[in-house]
Parts: structure tokens; C-alpha cells; sequence
């Protein structure tokens, strides 16, 4: 085994709901599903070597979107250490053309993808818990039929539908209650104020947070919303209808007595959340907001 450690850089490349793989034409993983990258050459910046290398194995140009992660596991490669740089690459040109070290080249679905080289399933689910580009069947690709986690609930309990709830800060005192009422609708509540604590922004990274709350969202079955939207709540129900989680809306107005089911007409917005919707109207029609008091 190389004992020198080595860096990488790998390629996310997502389009209509899909991502771009290389079929591996040597060991490690021969004839395995990957991103496109590979090693950066010496003198080379990470970024251009992802470039580099997502143009030699699929003659594609792109341009770099985002940083996605470092990944320096020391087994995830079988050759040795190499610690890899994802990123996520925007908008590409070109035609896809199988290159040498390819002996395939497809867009799979992001709901039903092969099996992946290396760690490359973890590093296309912190890719879509940062850019929410589309539908993900998270159980199926991450989760093995067999797991330990099914098992368990096969033993102990029925497998109840999982509800993000989101709520806005002014409303953060009814957070018990929200969760009582979908417990007792038969699901099993996440919500943001009883899992982290309101506070908690305080002292931790608010992109962390954010992508903490992310990685939560694009694991439940359904989104509530309660009560007036505000700018989170809506950047949350985006995400969702993006990413195909149906989304569900109540009034809260009227708690601590009752917990009213409305349909997307019906919802309000806070006051507060006016002048900042102006940049969103290109998704949310701004003549059509019900701005409500704070």
C-alpha cells in the first residue's frame, strides 16, 4: 500500500433530476459506477484539476458551482490514503464521448442509482442535502434491505411516516404542542426547536445549522407547515416541492385549543418577511402574498 498520501478531486455534475456517472475501466472498482475526478497533478489547483478531469472522461466543460466537501477517510480508497475535494460543477457544454479511462458514461436517476465506487454515495447525499436539486430516495440508496434499522422496526415497532415540521421563531412557543398534535396523528414529529433548541444558532455555524437542517428535511416523508411563513419556512417548502416531499399547511391561530388543516391559498405570510419576498417573486407571485401581523 502507498503510504504517501495523495489528493483527489471528483466532479457532481446534476441535470433534470439527474447526475452524470463514469463506469471505471481499471481496479480500483473495475466496471463500478463513479463521479467523475481524479488525482490532481503537481502544480495544479483542485479546481482546475476537476475540470481537467471531468473533461478527459467525458469530454464535457463545465464551470465549478460550490465547494461540496473534503473527504479524507483514510480507507476510502483501497491504494492508499487520498483525500478527495468534491464539488459541484453548474452549467457544462460539450457532448458526452466515452474517453480512455471510461467504458461508459450515463445519467442515472437520483432515485434509483447503481452502486458507487469509493464513497461517492456519501459524498452525492451531502451534494443534494446542500442544493436540494431533486427527488432522492434516500432508504433504497443508502439504507440496505436487510439493515439493522429495518430489522429493529420489524421487531419493535411499525415504521410510522416521519414529518418535518416547520415553524417560525415567533411561534416557537407552541413547538409541544405541534408535536403532540402530529403524534397523535399517528407520525413521528422532527422539529427544528425541539431537536436543536432555538438557541443553539448562538453557538454553532448558521451554515451548519442550516445544513443540519437540510440533511433532516431530505430524510422525512412530509413537510407541515404551521402557521404565518416566514423566510426560513419558505426556503424549507421550496426545497421540498423541489424535491418532491409533499408539503402540508395548518392555522395555529386558535391553539392552545385547536390545529386547523389549510390549503396553500390559504396561508399567510409574516409582516416582516415583505420587503425581503420581493427578490423570491419569480417563484412566489408577490400580488398574490396575505401578509399577516407579526
Amino acid at each position: 500500500m502507498n503510504k504517501q498520501v495523495l489528493l483527489a478531486a471528483d466532479a457532481v455534475v446534476i441535470k433534470n433530476n439527474k447526475i452524470l456517472l463514469i463506469k471505471r475501466k481499471y481496479d480500483p472498482f473495475k466496471d463500478c459506477w463513479a463521479l467523475p475526478g481524479g488525482l490532481v497533478d503537481y502544480g495544479e489547483t483542485t479546481e482546475n484539476a476537476v475540470l481537467r478531469e471531468l473533461k478527459e472522461e467525458t469530454d464535457l466543460t463545465g464551470k465549478i458551482k460550490s465547494m461540496i466537501g473534503v473527504y479524507s477517510d483514510p480507507t476510502r480508497d483501497p491504494r492508499g490514503q487520498v483525500v478527495s475535494i468534491a464539488y459541484l460543477i453548474g452549467e457544462t457544454k460539450g457532448h458526452l464521448r466515452k474517453k480512455e479511462e471510461t467504458t461508459a458514461i450515463r445519467w442515472f436517476s437520483l432515485k434509483k442509482l447503481p452502486k458507487l465506487a469509493f464513497d461517492h454515495a456519501k459524498i452525492i447525499q451531502d451534494a443534494m442535502s446542500r442544493t436540494y436539486a431533486s427527488s432522492w430516495d434516500w432508504d433504497s440508496v443508502f439504507v440496505p434491505k436487510d439493515s439493522i434499522t429495518k430489522k429493529l422496526i420489524e421487531k419493535y415497532g411499525k415504521d410510522k411516516r416521519v414529518i418535518f415540521v416547520s415553524q417560525a421563531a415567533v411561534n416557537m412557543c407552541w413547538a409541544r404542542l405541534i408535536c403532540k398534535f402530529v403524534i397523535e396523528k399517528g407520525h413521528a414529529p422532527v422539529n427544528y426547536f425541539t431537536a436543536f433548541g432555538h438557541f443553539v444558532h448562538e453557538l454553532a455555524d448558521q451554515q451548519t445549522m442550516i445544513d443540519s437542517i437540510n440533511s433532516l428535511i431530505v430524510r422525512c416523508d412530509e413537510l407541515w407547515a404551521f402557521g404565518e411563513i416566514s423566510e426560513g419556512m419558505w426556503f424549507e417548502i421550496k426545497m421540498c416541492k423541489e424535491l418532491g416531499i409533499p408539503v402540508r399547511y395548518f392555522n395555529i391561530e386558535y391553539l392552545p385549543k385547536s390545529i386547523k388543516p389549510i390549503n396553500e391559498k390559504q396561508v399567510k405570510y409574516l409582516r416582516k418577511f415583505q420587503k425581503k419576498i420581493a427578490k423570491y417573486k419569480k417563484y412566489v407571485p408577490i400580488e398574490k402574498l396575505r401578509i399577516q401581523n407579526q
